[in-house]
């Protein structure tokens, strides 16, 4: 797999048991569908999932939409992690995979910890 951000090679890495795959190159992080709710201790991978509107995307362009790393040419959406809405993430809607950019998964294990759902 190659990161959606950089295009490098996607590695293969275990974070508290769970085998995910992350990028050298800018520190993004693939989890395929129920690995993050593991990591986080949580049942679910996102607690909340509203769609983030296109004006509150900073990283990005307007219209420019991150591909999922495993289906290739599904466009993945941006979605908040939480309720909160403080966290953006990104969601595959096909296979359910979620992206995390650089700082991402310590901003979403912080999150879920608050909700009451945390692994703390």
């Amino acid at each position: 797999m190659r990161c959606p951000r950089d295009g490098q090679k996607l590695e293969s890495e275990n974070f508290c048991g769970v085998i995910i795959d992350s990028c050298s190159y800018c520190d993004g992080t693939w989890l395929d569908m129920g690995e993050l709710g593991r990591i986080v201790g949580v049942n679910k991978d996102i607690l909340g999932g509203e769609p983030v509107k296109p004006k509150d995307l900073k990283d990005r362009p307007p219209g420019q939409s991150l591909l999922c790393p495993r289906c290739g040419d599904v466009k993945m959406d941006p979605v908040y992690y939480s309720g909160k809405k403080k966290v953006i993430i990104d969601k595959c809607l096909a296979c359910e995979g979620i992206w995390l950019d650089t700082e991402e998964l310590k901003f979403v294990i912080r999150a879920a910890y608050e909700a009451g759902g945390g692994a703390y």
